[in-house]
């Protein structure tokens, strides 16, 4: 059922936008996952997994075959929660389409970046050696997944909780962008 409704939708949206030029982007889903599991956020189970990768199947079966402009529109495609490793991992492109996009989110590392609570570790501080080198580390991984391959990537987010703490965010803005 959720298949037909998601291809309805992408019918409907392809059709509106099929003459549009190459400045519009599609993405098939935001997010996608089993809200209110242990897994909601930390890349779903298998077949969570394996469900999105046929949701992203059908989304682009349905825009590709709209014609127009979408039959080579570039189309971006999230894993579960547009979790980053769970995209390196489990991430099928559709009929191996040179015209997906991975879409993922970022809020590594969590503790610093959205936690509040400091009974699991929150904390406003953020920089050390250690520090910036992982933030160096899952980047790298982005590039030898699929930017190193030719496959595009856009991180349609990312940032750090307000936690009064302006000059550890700025420098954590600043590793990150670069």
């Amino acid at each position: 059922a959720t298949t037909a409704q998601l291809k309805k939708v992408w019918e409907q949206i392809s059709e509106r936008f099929k003459e549009y030029g190459d400045y519009l982007i599609f993405e098939t889903m935001n997010e996608p996952r089993e809200v209110g599991t242990p897994n909601e956020w930390s890349g779903g189970s298998t077949e969570n997994r394996a469900v999105v990768n046929a949701l992203n199947a059908a989304a682009v079966e349905t825009i590709r075959n709209s014609g127009g402009n979408n039959a080579a529109r570039y189309i971006m495609t999230p894993q579960v929660a547009a979790n980053a490793q769970t995209a390196i991992q489990s991430l099928k492109f559709p009929d191996n389409d040179d015209r997906i996009i991975v879409s993922i989110h970022n809020y590594d590392p969590f503790n610093f970046t959205l936690n509040q609570d400091e009974s699991t570790g929150a904390t406003d501080t953020w920089g050390t050696a250690a520090e910036v080198k992982a933030v160096q580390t899952f980047m790298k991984s982005y590039y030898n997944a699929f930017i190193s391959k030719g496959r595009p990537v856009v991180m349609g987010e990312w940032g750090a909780a307000d936690k009064n703490n302006l000059n550890d965010r700025a420098h954590y803005y600043e590793v990150y962008a670069k």
